[in-house]
């Protein structure tokens, strides 16, 4: 992807290329003799060599500078309507990411990748793509939740493999259905999937119940009795 981007300014940047590797060959006169012929042909090689780094080195900073893009150049798969908080500015917001940042950083997918990987709404980054007119597309799958798990004072959502959602951050979680078991242990922190059978037995069955919930309205899945046998 970078290597693509390199030529982003297309052919006036060749020509600037071109421009300074022709200023780093300056001719001078060959000395005589065979030893000091020699030495002048590899002195001529070493400064074209160092004039072909230098100019490189121009070019790509000068690219550099000139393909920025910030935040809103960044184009998200569109949010679910179950999450009931906008997450990409909150994901960008805790990521090292600057605001404004260069296009052709070799980086930059994979920064971004690990950045919306973190958050526990995202089950896989598909993939990230970034474009030489500055923009970038992060494609998303987002976790679902199926079912809340009861607790003494609030209702813990979870998805299809019993990972936690963050609370207060669905969208009608009364609609789901509530999750009993005998012992709910140590609740883990959103994003982590709860190391419970009776929790996971739950949600495996709110997951087969959830395309056909609106109609049957299931209110309670109780796995108390679930052993995992």
């Amino acid at each position: 992807m970078a290597a693509d981007l390199w030529f982003v300014h297309g052919e006036p940047m060749r020509a600037k290329l071109r421009e300074w590797i022709r200023a780093a060959m300056i001719p001078f006169p060959m000395p005589a003799g065979p030893l000091i012929r020699g030495g002048a042909l590899l002195a001529t090689g070493v400064l074209f060599v160092a004039g072909v780094w230098y100019a490189l080195a121009v070019a790509r900073d000068y690219a550099a500078a000139a393909v920025r893009s910030d935040w809103n150049g960044i184009q998200v798969t569109p949010q679910p309507e179950w999450i009931s908080v906008p997450l990409k500015d909150r994901i960008l917001e805790r990521s090292t990411l600057p605001r404004h940042f260069s296009v052709l950083d070799p980086d930059l997918p994979e920064r971004l990748a690990n950045a919306f990987a973190l958050e526990p709404w995202v089950k896989r980054v598909i993939g990230v793509r970034v474009f030489r007119s500055g923009r970038a597309v992060v494609e998303l799958t987002y976790r679902e939740p199926v079912a809340v798990v009861q607790r003494e004072d609030r209702l813990v959502p979870i998805d299809r493999d019993a990972v936690v959602l963050p609370a207060g951050e669905v969208t009608a979680s009364q609609l789901y259905p509530r999750v009993l078991v005998a012992r709910v242990g140590r609740e883990p922190s959103a994003g982590l999937r709860w190391e419970d059978v009776q929790v996971q037995a739950a949600a495996s069955v709110a997951a087969f119940l959830a395309p056909h919930q609106r109609g049957l309205q299931v209110v309670a899945i109780d796995a108390t009795r679930y052993r995992g046998d």
